[in-house]
């Protein structure tokens, strides 16, 4: 594996662990506000489980063992559309929980940016504004 494989899989590995991290993070820290019923907090708790789950940490093992199985692939595929299937489930939620959907589809979003920008600068491909 050349260098810059290894480099852009060391890559992957932290942004995958950081993007989790934060995740996990952000429910807790929204779990805090005054609005947020016991209710949207059992909710966040299953949410979080998601980010802690087996899949998650075996995804991780991969990415830090630089081992790239389509099995890990089809691992954050589902990880990603069962983000997107909770937030559908509870889209009816309490106006505080449909912030926290809110801010994790955007979380989402600046990830997968962020992984396309680490990959263009991996190749050295310029961006042009």
């Amino acid at each position: 594996m050349t260098s810059t494989q290894q480099q852009y899989l060391a890559e992957w590995h932290d942004s995958f662990v950081n993007y989790t991290a934060q995740m996990s993070k952000y429910v807790d820290t929204m779990k805090l506000m005054p609005d947020v019923t016991d209710a949207d907090r059992q909710t966040m708790d299953l949410f979080k489980a998601l980010l802690h789950s087996r899949d998650v940490e075996e995804v991780e093992k991969d990415l830090a063992e630089r081992t790239i199985k389509n099995s890990m692939l089809d691992k954050i595929e589902k990880l990603d559309k069962d983000m997107v299937d909770f937030a559908v489930e509870h889209i009816f939620g309490t106006p505080a929980f449909k912030e926290v959907l809110k801010r994790i589809s955007y979380h989402q979003i600046e990830w997968n940016k962020q992984m396309g920008l680490a990959k263009l600068n991996e190749l050295q491909i310029p961006i042009v504004d």
